[in-house]
């Protein structure tokens, strides 16, 4: 618990009180708990206090003011195996520094000691690491995402080990929830109460008052609706009964907060421990995912049956020849002169070489006598040995050479090449990247240059689920009524009754996969797709899928998720109709067999093949046995269903169980568990995102000498992203492997989790066919749910309580009214089923706190509001309209709510600081194109009929859009011909005209006269 001190920041957490028990596993193999006070295993540690320091710890810091002859409660006394540490009577004495004195002198000595905090990641841990700064002490391993700490390690005096882990990262509830979830007993620990947080004030502390602190000392306002209608409940009912000292409560609250974290950490302990054999989940791993794998490793994966897929593709090493061929394209756009005429590797005859020596060239450039042929090299700076990026030259880089072996070896090449008698054009990659972090218009121009990579499975293959609004409005007729439905379990579904490959793949390049007997291109039927595994190929979409909405996912150069008919279109966030050629439609990326056939079947067509990895290997069974394992733990821990009572219904209900789902539950076991229930639901959801852990994240690396520093400075293998000077000895630094030197973790396996989403996605993908076949309506989609409408006792969607079957959301409501305002950004108007009374309204946007205060500012109402007068038109759709008319996430809109909330923040030196936060809400769809009544459509969609009339309009004399003036009038020369000057052309009206010259237009367009 921490006391607020105002300044310019905000109020900074000032640490007041720290209260710690310890245990030790001799106490808890014997079962001897914290309780348990003078009882101690044999070997026991955490059972005797020793020296006086220690001793005074283990006693409460209880007390009154000098006229207060309240007596101390019974829960609060002396106890060896809890500690307090506290500044109630010296500010000087920081309780943080104590716990540091407690774990690095008088913890147990070569022995590893867990200190586990709810939260800590986002809090306690920082007032440690605050601490740690003051005495310029740094911790031996420091594990983060941005500023949230995941672990933490420690080394104390006499080979003293600590530990920090994050208790949030297992559990994933808030704390005062855990006592329903692992069904803690009152004995041990009471239901989490409210508590004054802005009342803790040093002059609070002795003050007994009658009742309770005033209500706005608990923040009732920002917490939501219904935890402020508790509180405000709970705080009238109270306040004629009791008394109120905060240095009472302040230790009755903590310790109960700590007795809530030990009881439920020592419970979730032993339960994984149960069902893991043996894995302890704190030692295992810092996460759920990390524990999932640990346990899919340890129990259920046979030894040497995976592969480890190597970060960006197995033919990475063509990466920078790819590079090299981009700037070639670069180069030719900046030179018109050498338009078409630099000859490279994607020319039909191949790259050029150089007579007698065995040199390929990266780009050729016979330029007119006397003008000597132009070399263009592009020199990757890893695998060249580049001066200034690897200063330490005896550093190993590619081949295992070292930098000065590379450079030399470079060096040469680039003399001999002009013994040959060529000019040299030399340009290294860290001189590109700087020229594109500098100029974004030049940065996008090279984003947009069609250059085929090897294939990458990150950055080609992987995405995630598909989520996004197919209609921003819907208010339902008489007859009509919205259905939201949630797929059960998609993850653990398409885990248990898919297969996934195994081994190395077989990779064929492009060379290899256009020769017989491979089918000839464009390949339109899945019949001319005679591979398995991952594709790297040219999609051309078709114009409409029949009210379906498109299959494919198209990354767009700023990196959004789409789902397009168009590449182009998508990019340019066009809102008119699509008049780009095919080649401008296509695009290329990366798709497992199955996404693709599935697109074959709708109309796709594959006009190029670029690369293949072909699996040999399947395994229909891999994840089955630990999906089956934590499935029917959670079905088991669920307890019988309701109306389950008889011995002949348990039997049927066991039989049809094992039937759906070929799991067998023992009924002995059945019975409500609500911490199993927890752990089964998310181990057996958190697997798949672990085997594509993200490769080159920040390190803290902390430097406590100048010597130290600049060492982190020069490495050639780390870019240093930021320093700060926590004291007068030690500084911070934020440090991050070179894409060069980033190793990815030893388990990732990026083709097994590529495979997951690919089929999640398709499943999904099954349902939306399945609402169209009901005549239904898609609203919205998430990762695994649908809002649709549908006619009132007209067909539905197929539901049921299976894994992969669809289930009710909100079963006993009416869905009247649907908004959203983008992806993960929607709510709803629903009421009672039966009735049609009880009108509620619920809305789901992510990352805004939805708190009391907030909802006055931002509700259903409000929310609409914005979605009608952002994107609500009149009519048929201008085919001329701005391409900006939407305003996608323009922060000059003035339509946006901006909310206020307090935010506890942390800063690089770990200072803890509460503010307040503002966010503004706007809406922002960039998924596609808007039509009259919020409609949308994909980017690209053609609407054949005006189509065909836009281009009969194209081929007329007269162009619409086009400015008139007098220098655009015809003149008659001496010889009586007609002669037309050059036109003034407004080529920012001319739809799908992104980056065309004024003869561009002329050639598409020719004049008239």
């Amino acid at each position: 618990m921490s006391i607020g001190a105002n300044n310019n920041m905000g109020f900074k957490h000032i640490p007041l009180l720290l209260i710690a028990e310890v245990i030790c596993e001799k106490c808890i193999v014997a079962g001897i708990s914290i309780g348990d006070v003078g009882q101690r295993a044999p070997g026991c540690f955490c059972g005797k206090p020793r020296g006086q320091r220690w001793q005074r710890w283990c006693s409460p810091p209880f007390k009154n003011a000098p006229d207060d002859n309240t007596p101390m409660p019974d829960n609060l006394g002396y106890n060896p195996r809890r500690m307090y540490f506290h500044s109630f009577d010296n500010e000087e004495e920081n309780p943080v520094d104590q716990f540091l004195d407690y774990l690095l002198t008088y913890g147990s000595q070569r022995m590893l000691t867990v200190c586990i905090a709810h939260n800590g990641g986002k809090y306690d841990f920082h007032l440690i690491l605050e601490a740690l700064h003051r005495r310029s002490l740094p911790p031996k391993n420091l594990c983060t995402t941005g500023l949230k700490i995941y672990s933490m390690r420690l080394g104390g005096n006499h080979q003293r080990k600590i530990l920090f882990k994050d208790s949030l990262n297992y559990f994933i509830c808030e704390l005062d929830a855990l006592t329903k979830v692992f069904s803690l007993p009152e004995e041990i620990a009471t239901t989490k109460p409210f508590f004054p947080y802005l009342y803790v004030q040093r002059q609070h502390l002795l003050k007994r008052i009658n009742g309770l602190p005033p209500l706005h000392y608990y923040q009732p306002d920002f917490k939501k609706s219904e935890k402020r209608e508790q509180l405000i409940t709970w705080h009238q009912n109270q306040t004629n009964r009791v008394n109120f000292q905060l240095r009472e409560q302040l230790l009755l609250y903590c310790a109960n907060d700590v007795a809530i974290l030990r009881e439920s950490v020592l419970r979730y302990r032993r339960l994984i421990g149960e069902h893991t054999r043996g894995l302890d989940p704190f030692l295992a791993a810092s996460t759920a995912a990390g524990l999932a794998l640990n346990t899919m490793r340890h129990c259920f994966l046979p030894e040497n049956w995976l592969v480890h897929s190597p970060e960006g593709g197995y033919l990475r090493g063509r990466r920078a020849s790819a590079e090299s061929q981009r700037y070639i394209r670069l180069f030719e756009m900046e030179n018109n002169e050498a338009a078409g005429k630099v000859r490279c590797a994607q020319w039909a005859i191949g790259e050029a070489h150089v007579e007698d020596s065995g040199f390929r060239l990266d780009g050729l450039w016979y330029r007119s006598p006397p003008l000597k042929p132009l070399a263009i090299e592009y020199m990757g700076c890893y695998y060249h040995g580049c001066l200034q990026c690897f200063p330490i030259r005896n550093h190993r880089l590619a081949a295992g050479r070292t930098a000065e072996e590379l450079y030399e070896r470079t060096q040469a090449r680039l003399w001999e090449l002009e013994q040959h008698g060529y000019s040299l054009h030399v340009v290294w990659g860290h001189e590109m990247k700087a020229r594109l972090r500098c100029n974004p218009q030049l940065r996008r121009k090279w984003n947009e240059i069609d250059c085929v990579k090897p294939l990458d499975p990150r950055e080609d293959c992987l995405r995630g689920g598909r989520t996004e609004p197919f209609k921003l409005h819907h208010i339902c007729e008489n007859n009509e009524e919205i259905l939201y439905i949630d797929i059960v379990s998609l993850y653990p579904y398409v885990m248990k009754s898919k297969e996934f490959p195994i081994g190395h793949p077989i990779v064929l390049t492009r060379e290899t996969l256009l020769s017989p007997p491979n089918a000839p291109l464009p390949w339109t039927l899945p019949e001319h797709n005679t591979y398995k595994g991952l594709l790297l190929v040219r999609v051309l979409p078709p114009t409409t899928i029949h009210g379906l909405p498109p299959l494919l996912g198209y990354r767009t150069h700023d990196g959004r998720l789409t789902f397009p008919l168009c590449a182009t279109c998508a990019d340019n966030r066009q809102q008119q109709q699509c008049h780009h050629i095919d080649k401008k439609r296509s695009w290329v990326a990366g798709y497992t067999h199955v996404e693709l056939n599935k697109a074959l079947e709708l109309g796709y067509n594959v006009v190029d093949v670029h690369e293949v990895w072909h699996y040999e290997r399947w395994d229909p069974q891999l994840f089955r046995g630990y999906v089956n394992t934590f499935v029917g733990l959670k079905q088991q821990a669920s307890g019988w269903p309701q109306g389950c009572e008889s011995p002949e219904d348990r039997v049927q209900y066991i039989s049809e169980f094992e039937r759906v789902e070929g799991i067998r539950m023992d009924p002995q076991l059945v019975q409500v568990n609500p911490g199993l229930r927890m752990i089964a639901k998310i181990l057996a959801n958190s697997l798949w995102g672990k085997l594509a852990q993200r490769v080159g994240g920040t390190e803290v690396k902390y430097a406590q000498t100048p010597a130290e520093f600049h060492q982190l400075l020069d490495d050639p293998t780390i870019e240093t992203l930021d320093f700060d000077h926590v004291s007068e000895y030690m500084d911070r630094c934020v440090v991050r492997k070179k894409e060069e030197f980033a190793k990815p973790p030893e388990t990732n396996c990026l083709p097994l989790a590529i495979f997951v989403t690919s089929y999640a996605r398709l499943h999904l993908y099954q349902y939306m066919e399945e609402v169209q076949q009901v005549n239904g309506k898609i609203l919205y989609c998430d990762t695994d749910s649908i809002i649709y409408v549908a006619k009132r006792g007209g067909g539905r969607v197929v539901e049921g309580e299976a894994l992969g079957q669809m289930k009710r959301e909100h079963p006993t409501r009416r869905i009247l009214e649907f908004v959203a305002g983008g992806p993960k950004n929607y709510g709803f108007r629903h009421v009672d089923g039966l009735t049609g009374n009880d009108e509620r309204a619920k809305l789901k946007i992510r990352s805004f706190p939805l708190s009391y205060a907030t909802h006055q500012m931002l509700n259903f109402e409000s929310m609409k509001e914005l979605v009608l007068s952002q994107f609500d038109i009149d009519g048929e759709m201008d085919e001329m309209l701005p391409e900006n008319l939407f305003l996608f996430g323009n922060e000059n809109n003035n339509n946006f709510i901006r909310v206020e909330f307090p935010q506890i923040g942390r800063t690089r030196r770990s200072e803890l600081y509460t503010n307040m936060a503002r966010k503004e809400y706007r809406p922002c769809y960039e998924k596609g194109r808007i039509r009259p009544g919020l409609e949308t459509l994909p980017f690209g969609y053609r609407n054949m009929e005006q189509f065909e009339q836009q281009q009969n309009l194209e081929e007329a004399p007269i162009r619409r859009r086009r400015r008139i003036d007098s220098s655009n009038s015809p003149t008659i020369n001496q010889q009586g011909d007609v002669q037309q000057q050059q036109q003034r052309l407004d080529l920012e009206d001319i739809p799908g005209s992104s980056g065309w010259t004024e003869n561009d237009y002329l050639q598409r367009y020719p004049p008239p006269f």
